[in-house]
């Protein structure tokens, strides 16, 4: 709800915020395109430049060696 939202960061902010955290490290989850789907669409919508981060994607994984 906007209520849950309301005071939180900008997009741009909280990304700032999260490739600082994140640094060169290897993005890990459980079907990643999905997530990285949604972060490049944020970044176009707020005019920022997509650069898609090292991703490794654990369904893939498990599908891999099933």
């Amino acid at each position: 709800s906007d209520d849950d939202v309301r005071g939180a960061p900008a997009f741009a902010d909280a990304m700032a915020a999260f490739a600082a955290f994140s640094g060169s490290r290897v993005l890990i989850g459980h079907t990643v395109a999905y997530d990285l789907t949604v972060l490049r669409r944020e970044h176009e919508r707020a005019g920022l430049t997509w650069t898609p981060p090292r991703a490794l994607c654990t369904a893939l994984l498990d599908r891999a060696t099933g």
